[in-house]
């Protein structure tokens, strides 16, 4: 299908892109109410990034899932195993495999290697899911770009929004985009403060999608 109407975002979208493989990596942040085309626009920077060389994970969020923890990187990991064979996901994921199922036991018959920790500390256990992605990334991006794409962040929980701002923190300096959608009417407090902390680190670019005229 044709993307009509959408010139600016496309340019801008393209922008962060050509910046990432350049080793300047960002957050974009499309914005806009729902069903004004958010989704689509992502589609187009996906199949642009694809196209473009990029390994892209993308995951989403679920308004019915809203309280559980790190519910869109499970969503990620489910779609990625689901398009990729099992030697490829264990690889990409290796760095990242104890923590992984140590939150997510559901994920053991994908990461059939992987031993779950024994600590019960939530915190520790965040600290090091939060390195070890960071880590799969960084080992990703040494071959290639990489974009990272979660769509509608307004219905995400807190720890997955701390998780993007590790992430976006983390991979200022290397070829790593994360692309994220959310309705701005929406934001709660802890989005709200994500978009600031991105702002004020000047690592993100705003796309703002608004209706079409006539």
């Amino acid at each position: 299908p044709t993307l009509i109407g959408r010139e600016p975002q496309v340019t801008g979208l393209r922008r962060v892109l050509t910046r990432a493989r350049e080793g300047n990596g960002g957050v974009a942040l499309i914005v806009g109410e729902a069903g004004v085309g958010k989704s689509r626009l992502l589609r187009a920077m996906t199949d642009e990034a694809r196209e473009s060389g990029f390994f892209v994970l993308s995951g989403a969020c679920f308004e019915a899932e809203r309280s559980i923890p790190y519910a869109p990187l499970l969503d990620l990991v489910r779609l990625f195993a689901g398009a990729a064979s099992s030697a490829v996901v264990s690889h990409v994921l290796a760095p990242a495999a104890s923590e992984l199922v140590t939150i997510f036991p559901e994920l053991g018959p994908l990461l059939p290697d992987a031993t779950p920790n024994t600590t019960i500390d939530p915190e520790t256990n965040k600290r090091r899911l939060f390195h070890a992605l960071a880590q799969v990334i960084t080992t990703l991006a040494r071959t290639q770009p990489v974009l990272v794409t979660f769509e509608d962040v307004h219905w995400s929980d807190d720890a997955t929004l701390e998780l993007v701002f590790h992430l976006a923190r983390s991979h200022s300096t290397q070829p790593v985009v994360i692309a994220l959608t959310y309705r701005g009417e929406e934001a709660g407090p802890q989005l709200t403060r994500l978009v600031a902390d991105l702002e004020r680190a000047r690592v993100v670019s705003e796309l703002p999608v608004e209706r079409l005229g006539r």
